[in-house]
């Protein structure tokens, strides 16, 4: 449960970090012992951290649309190599 409830603290503050931003304000003027105004913002550029994270996304999506093209001939490869391993193992 602590997972899921983690998981909607994510996806809320990514939606909406007015509440995140009040708490982290209060936290910084604790402190910080005096007047502390902090700005969250949310940008994208072109940096290899964005690119990576926008290849691993476009990545899984293209798994998962072409699935029922290639999932009967993985797992097909997988019997395959595991009755083959499995043989030559039998004869060490």
């Amino acid at each position: 449960m602590p997972v899921v409830a983690l998981a909607v603290l994510v996806l809320l503050g990514g939606i909406s970090a007015a509440p995140l931003l009040k708490l982290a304000n209060l936290a910084a003027q604790t402190l910080h012992q005096s007047e502390v105004n902090l700005a969250v913002g949310y940008h994208f550029d072109l940096k290899d951290v964005n690119l990576m994270m926008l290849a691993a996304y476009a990545g899984a999506v293209l798994l998962i649309l072409t699935q029922r093209l290639w999932h009967k001939a993985v797992l097909k490869w997988i019997a395959v190599r595991g009755l083959a391993r499995g043989a030559s193992m039998k004869r060490c």
